[in-house]
Parts: C-alpha cells; structure tokens; sequence
C-alpha cells in the first residue's frame, strides 16, 4: 500500500502533514494504518479456506500473477487461509492508467543456462508472468548487444535470439556496439525475421541518420500512444570494429533524444520511452553517473530510460523519471511502472526496479516453444561444440585489467601460430574462463566468440613503447602480451608511466629496431583508442584468434598458464610489499 500513499499525495487526494508554522512538509509521516481508518485506502482482506487465488484476484479485478507480486507470494502453496492480501495499486486508482515497461540489455546470446545465466526459456517465463499482469498495456524493449558472445548464437548470427524475442513479444530494440561485430549488413539480415525494429536515432553516415534503421516508433495501447527513442553509445566509435563503424558518427545521445522527444509529443505521445545502449556506474558513494543517467537528467519531457553497456544492475527515479539498467546476459530484467492520468495527461508516478531471474524465486514454468528451440539447436550444433580439444588441470582465469593467465594463452598462441616475436591481444576480447577439465571447441568459442583474425606487422621499440604507454592508461582493459616483459607506474603523469621494457628473454627493447608483432584485426585498426597500431602497416593472416587457440591447446595436449610478471604495475607491487611489511611487524 505504500505505492498508493504516494499516489494519494501525488495526485492531491491528500496533503503531506506540515509543521505548526506551515513551512516545513512532511514532519510526522504518513501513516498507513490512519489512511485505511480515513478510507483513503482499504483494509486487507484475511484469506478463507475457501479462497483461491483466482477468487481473490477476481475479487480485485486483477491477474494472479498480479495478486502474487504485489503481496510477494513466490508460491501457489504460499497462499493460505490466514495471510492477509492487499489489492494492487490500479486496483485503488481506477481513473490512471498503469503502464509497464520490461526490458533487458546485454543479453549476448546466452541462451543456454549455464551457471548465473539462467537461459532463454526461464527468462521468457519471468518475463511472460509479469506481462501477464498488465497484457494490454506492457512494452517490452531490449536495450542492445543481444546477439554476439556464445557458440550458439554466433554460429547462427543471432537468429536464435530473434527467435526467443518473437517469441517473448519485444516491442523494439536498441543497437549496442556488439551488433557491428559481423557488420551491421548482417544485423540487418539477421532482423528481416524480427517481429519488432531496431532503432537507431543518434549513428549517422554523411552528416544524415542512417537508412538502415528508424530513429523512432509509435506505439498504440489501450487508447495511449508510446513513442520509443533508440539510442547507442557514443562508446561504439571506439568499441567497434573501425572496418564496419568508421564511415559512421555516434553522436551524443541527450540532444537528440530530446530531439526526438520533442517531435513525439508533436506526433501525440503519451508517454516517451528512450531505450539505449548507454551506460551508467555507480560510485564509491551509491550515486549514479555515466551517459545513461546524464540522457536522464538533461532530456526532459520523457518518461523511462532504459540503459546498457556497462553491464549494471541499478534502478532509480529521478525528477519522475523512471531508470533502469538490469545487468547482463538475461540474469535479470527491468520492470518500470508508469502511473498516466489521463485527465491531466501526465504520468503522475513513476517506479524502477530490477527483477532476479537467475535466483528467483517465482514457481514458473519455463517457456516451452523456446526451450525446444534451443535444445534442438544444441543437439544440432554438438557435433561441432562438442569435439574435445585438450585438458587444463587448474582452470584458467581471465583478468580485465591486469595480466591474466589467459591473456598469456591467447597471446602465446597467436605468436606461435603466425611465428612472430611480440602478440598483443585486447582484454575485452576475452569473454569467458575455463574450467579445469576438458577443453571442447564450444569452450574455445566462448573464450574467443568475436571472429577476429591474426594481422602481422612490424612495430620498432620506440612504437611498442608509445603503445605501451597507452596501456598504461587504458580505461577499457589491460592490454594482454606475449614476447615482453614490462613495467609501468600507475601514480606517474599519463605519457609517463612505463618504466621498463625488455624482450620476453630480458634482452633490452630497442627504440630504433623493428621487431616482428601481431594482433587481431580489431587492434590493427585502432580498436578500443590504441591508435599506435594504426602507424602500422598490416597483413591479415585471415586466422582466427580462437583457430589458433585451438591448435595451440591440441599441440600441447594439457595447458595451465600462469601469471608470470609479463606486466606489472610497481606501485601496486610497492603497496603489497608495504603491507606484507606492515603485517610482519
């Protein structure tokens, strides 16, 4: 009942109680129990012997999933004669209109379930109950990079995924940057069997929106028009391969979501929904940042902001205006609820929330069309995933933003695959850590999920030392190595922090030599700001990264890399020693 108390104030049914001299709200709070013994909201109801849940929901006009959510009854066996129900907002306030909004981000083809991913079939189930508490007036987008990132859906570029959207009834999409990684020709391709658009209001190509995607769409609901902005991260010029997004510009979102905020109201817009592929972060002091929250703040006139990117799991509102970003991979949902009047023509109230779906408790039935679709794509593609490859005895780790042991796997296998000196390979390139056992070819594929090839080049000292500066400040990972050693000092001034660099055998670098290197062909380019590699003149060997890996591990039969002091940070290494010092004392 507290959402209604909120409601009572919002929409001046009652006013907040004021200190004596009139000046100060909200001195003595709102009471519950007072407004019920006011009849401003009504008593709960002491479920019977003879109740159902359908009974009770019939009694409120509302779905038992609704009946379920609102009281927090996970369970059917929860419902017992002696529990105390209350009926739902909308129930209470029949002259606004409730709409909902559910969404996901960054879902990147985890269809399977696999550890904290709980897979398609059980996120369509969530999904689908909340739907069905409000099925004429809920709106479901999804916020960008679902396609690329398992075996699965990279094999069959995203149809799947499409598949399990059709199936769960997605309005509309955002574009994240992954949805360039085999060229946006074949995202295109890909969406021909969609059910729902791709929006893409702020990429540009010759100083125009592009004619590939709408900016916009307008949704009509019960009587209301949605109109839904897409949006995608300024990031992706960066984030990208530069062969499928160099031609384009990814302009700021704010302005032109407010842009095209503005010509929705024109166009009749109730309700104005801006659905991105923009992050946010929160800080060490709980506030939120990031593009997501600065679109939220600066664009006014629209209602909800769905965000993603940054793989955050936060709901807010602010100034009325409703934010979600619901973490990664389907492990949880955003659900948004929009309070409208239509006397007013305003949304009068507005929640956020993130909904758990790997850990939840709802007794649902996973959805059935989509877990035979991906059963029957699993048996289908196991002749080929399901190849052993070798061993590892200890599993082998991933490190964003430092050396890792599989940084040193991938690096080692591409030098020796193309037999250069040096290899360089992006830490955001690696999606997944193996586990100790055996290593099959769908293990590889989740490691190495990008189709990225090996190029050849070469780089004298003096560059592998400016691009190693680069490293040294990167915000987007730890740039992973093979054939150096180096170390840098993360307290010194950017441009100055390398302090060391030598050939893996401690032979010294030389500025004016040139040493023969290779990297994927999404460094080569300039990929994630390293724009040292774009001074060089590349082969692409047309390898994949993951083939290499692949025949390196098969070569080898067993692999356990380590962490062996290929890149050090010294004033983190001065701070430990300072510790262990300290605590020997």
């Amino acid at each position: 009942l507290r959402e209604a108390a909120i409601l009572l104030v919002k929409t001046g049914k009652i006013a907040l109680p004021k200190s004596e001299d009139g000046r100060t709200d909200n001195v003595k709070s709102l009471n519950i129990a007072d407004l019920q013994k006011q009849g401003l909201l009504p008593e709960g109801y002491v479920v019977t012997g003879t109740d159902t849940l359908a009974s009770v929901a019939a009694k409120y006009n509302t779905s038992v999933e609704r009946l379920m959510t609102v009281n927090k009854i996970a369970k059917a066996a929860d419902f017992k004669a002696g529990l105390t129900v209350y009926p739902p907002t909308e129930f209470i306030f029949p002259n606004l209109k409730k709409v909902d909004i559910l969404s996901i981000n960054d879902f990147h083809g985890n269809l399977e379930s696999a550890g904290s991913n709980p897979g398609a079939a059980k996120l369509a189930a969530y999904m689908e109950f909340y739907k069905k508490q409000n099925p004429n007036d809920t709106i479901i987008v999804n916020a960008g990079d679902a396609f690329q990132g398992t075996p699965m859906s990279n094999l069959l570029f995203g149809a799947p995924v499409v598949e399990m959207m059709n199936e769960i009834g997605f309005d509309s999409m955002a574009i994240g940057n992954h949805e360039f990684d085999w060229s946006i020709e074949k995202a295109v391709e890909t969406m021909k069997n969609a059910k729902f658009p791709m929006l893409a209001a702020n990429i540009y190509e010759n100083g125009k929106p592009v004619a590939w995607a709408k900016p916009t769409q307008m949704i009509e609901r019960d009587g209301l028009k949605i109109g839904i902005i897409g949006v995608s991260t300024v990031d992706t010029a960066e984030a990208a391969h530069k062969n499928f997004v160099g031609k384009l510009e990814f302009k700021a979102a704010a302005p032109i979501a407010q842009k095209y905020t503005d010509e929705l109201k024109k166009q009749g817009a109730d309700i104005v929904i801006v659905n991105g592929h923009i992050g946010a972060a929160t800080g060490s002091g709980n506030e939120i940042t990031g593009e997501l929250m600065d679109t939220a703040y600066q664009v006014n006139g629209a209602d909800a902001f769905i965000g993603g990117h940054s793989h955050q799991k936060l709901a807010t509102v602010v100034n009325n205006k409703a934010v979600v970003e619901a973490n990664y991979n389907g492990r949880n949902f955003g659900h948004i609820t929009l309070y409208f009047d239509p006397a007013t023509k305003k949304v009068v109230h507005a929640t956020s929330e993130t909904v758990e779906v790997s850990k939840g408790a709802l007794e649902v039935t996973p959805n059935a069309a989509i877990d035979k679709m991906v059963t029957a794509q699993t048996e289908k593609l196991a002749p080929i995933f399901d190849v052993k490859v070798g061993k590892t005895e200890k599993g082998i780790l991933r490190d964003y933003n430092n050396e890792s042991a599989m940084g040193n796997l991938t690096t080692d296998a591409m030098n020796k695959s193309v037999k250069t000196q040096i290899a360089f390979t992006n830490a955001g390139g690696l999606r997944t850590d193996l586990a100790a056992g055996d290593i099959t070819v769908k293990h590889i594929f989740g490691v190495s999920p990008f189709d990225n090839t090996i190029t050849t080049g070469e780089m004298t000292g003096k560059q592998i030392k400016a691009l190693l500066e680069q490293a040294a400040k990167s915000k987007v990972g730890m740039l992973q190595i093979a054939g150096l050693k180096w170390s840098y000092d993360s307290t010194q001034p950017e441009g100055k922090r390398v302090v060391s660099v030598t050939l893996a055998d401690g032979t010294a670098l030389e500025d004016g030599k040139a040493y023969s290197v290779c990297t994927n062909d999404f460094l080569a380019v300039g990929g994630d700001a390293f724009t040292v590699f774009k001074e060089v003149k590349w082969t692409n060997t047309y390898i994949l990264v993951r083939d290499a890996m692949m025949d390196y591990i098969k070569a080898a039969g067993t692999v356990d890399p380590t962490v062996e002091g290929r890149t050090i940070d010294i004033s983190k290494k001065a701070a430990f020693l300072e510790e262990i010092t300290r605590l020997a004392a």
